[in-house]
């Protein structure tokens, strides 16, 4: 949808004096119209609905007192407002303007413009939105949608028929505190014509396509000027398969988020490729709360570590040397801590593999807020 608002920021509008109804400059435009001849009766009905509509008002010339009529019936007949080229008239009546303020009917003099200019211009405007509406829609079914692969590519090439065989996706969002302007005109002059750049649900989306199943998206990080103190980014691999692309973007994304990483490439992130889809379920909550309760507990009431060196552990893949430098203890005291942590557990014969996923399962639980919204 356009607004009166949003077409006065176009080049051709800045000459637009308005002079009354300063309320109704949100109002909906879908097109732009042109009377030259008709008279008020004729406006009846909706034919000219949501219309911002132009005219120099020829058929009443040397009659000011006359624009009342046709302002109520373009207020009747529901169009957006109405633009008077200074060729006849140079000043509206005070009752009309009266008439316009009462409705918030926007009433704007302008000249040294062409009107069929000034209708292409509105044309246009309002076209690029209907497409990018359009373009929005098909992202959201392939994110959000169960579809067939013949409805994958049939979206696909709609988003832009000049993809080519190869696909990649990347997803950005900017770091919270980031001052950092992504200007989406300057983008889509970097990118081809094979490719796509739009901001997507608050989001910066990236599709790049190739001939072959080679693309380096570092080209246009760097030509963008994309840094790590402003953004974090989700790179997916490379298929033609456009629906499970945005997905895998979408999860390398969040595993940026959750582990505050500049550039993550879900090739990359190994098991959080099931965990981020299954850890707000009841039986991933379960599944590691039924084993680092146990752990939490002993914490609790003898005010140790073990959950802290547990997940010092872990993220060192099992290395008490590297454990032992995180924590800054002794190495036998982080054996001794794990010995703790073997006992208190093995009565529930809990193994390596299971601790690493409950104290992810868990991280992620933590630290869902950093992620979640995505």
């Amino acid at each position: 949808m356009v607004t009166i608002r949003e077409i006065l920021k176009l080049d051709n509008f800045r000459c637009f004096d308005l002079i009354a109804g300063k309320g109704g400059l949100d109002r909906i435009v879908l097109n732009g119209g042109f009377i030259d001849h008709e008279e008020p009766l004729d406006l009846e009905g909706n034919v000219l609905l949501n219309e911002m509509v132009f005219t120099n008002l020829p058929m009443i010339k040397g009659k000011p007192e006359e624009i009342i009529n046709y302002i109520r019936a373009l207020i009747d007949s529901r169009t957006s407002c109405l633009a008077i080229k200074k060729t006849l008239f140079s000043e509206i009546p005070k009752d009309a303007i009266e008439l316009a303020d009462k409705y918030d009917y926007p009433v704007f003099l302008f000249d040294d413009v062409f009107i069929d200019k000034l209708i292409l211009d509105i044309d246009e405007l309002v076209n690029n939105r209907s497409l990018l509406s359009r373009q929005f829609t098909i992202l959201d079914e392939l994110e959000n949608h169960s579809l067939s692969p013949d409805k994958i590519n049939s979206l696909t090439l709609e988003l832009n028929r000049y993809f080519k065989k190869h696909l990649k996706v990347c997803m950005l969002k900017k770091r919270e505190g980031s001052n950092a302007r992504f200007d989406i005109k300057i983008a889509k002059q970097i990118f081809g014509k094979h490719d796509y750049v739009n901001v997507y649900n608050n989001l910066i989306i990236f599709i790049l396509s190739s001939d072959t199943s080679s693309i380096d998206e570092n080209i246009y990080i760097k030509q963008l000027n994309l840094n790590e103190d402003d953004y974090l980014i989700g790179i997916s691999s490379i298929s033609n398969n456009l629906k499970v692309l945005i997905g895998e973007s979408k999860t390398a994304l969040k595993y940026a988020c959750f582990n505050n990483q500049y550039i993550t490439k879900y090739d990359s992130i190994g098991i959080y490729k099931i965990l981020f889809s299954i850890y707000d379920e009841a039986v991933a909550h379960d599944f590691y709360s039924h084993i680092l309760d146990i752990i939490i507990d002993h914490d609790n009431i003898n005010q140790s570590e073990l959950l802290k060196t547990l997940i010092a552990y872990i993220k060192s893949d099992g290395d008490i040397k590297e454990t032992s430098r995180i924590l800054f203890q002794h190495e036998n005291t982080v054996r001794y801590r794990l010995r703790k942590i073997k006992n208190l557990l093995d009565p529930f014969s809990v193994k390596y593999e299971s601790l690493a996923i409950a104290v992810h399962l868990y991280e992620m639980n933590e630290k869902r807020a950093d992620f979640e919204f995505l």
